[in-house]
């Protein structure tokens, strides 16, 4: 399912309700209330968004646990990807002052990451 966010409002979408077995354990009964839930301008990013995907049957508590972590592994993926890329320029001459503003870290930052892990 692909989510898109907009300024404008909402359109008019009638009565939402969950159809067959829902994931989550509610249902909206009309956009009154998932307006509640969003507000004006949903922000997808939001824990709003979360909970109202929730109410209206579109995800659970595990399901979302499940993509948090999976988050949280690609981000950890990236962040080694980087400190190697990092590694690497200083290797071939890059100044750690230039890395830092590149990537825009502190130098105390990029010295923790650089630190022997152990």
């Amino acid at each position: 399912m692909t989510h898109t966010t907009s300024n404008g409002p909402l359109p008019d979408a009638g009565a939402l309700r969950p159809i067959g077995q829902p994931l989550g354990g509610g249902d909206i009964a009309d956009e009154d209330e998932l307006r509640a839930i969003m507000g004006e301008r949903p922000n997808l990013d939001s824990p709003r968004a979360g909970a109202a995907m929730y109410a209206l049957g579109d995800t659970s508590v595990a399901r979302a646990a499940r993509d948090w972590r999976d988050a949280q592994a690609r981000e950890a993926d990236a962040q080694d990807r980087l400190i190697g890329a990092i590694i690497a320029a200083l290797r071939d001459g890059a100044t750690k002052m230039g890395v830092c503003a590149e990537v825009g870290i502190s130098r105390t930052t990029l010295d923790r990451w650089l630190a022997p892990r152990g």
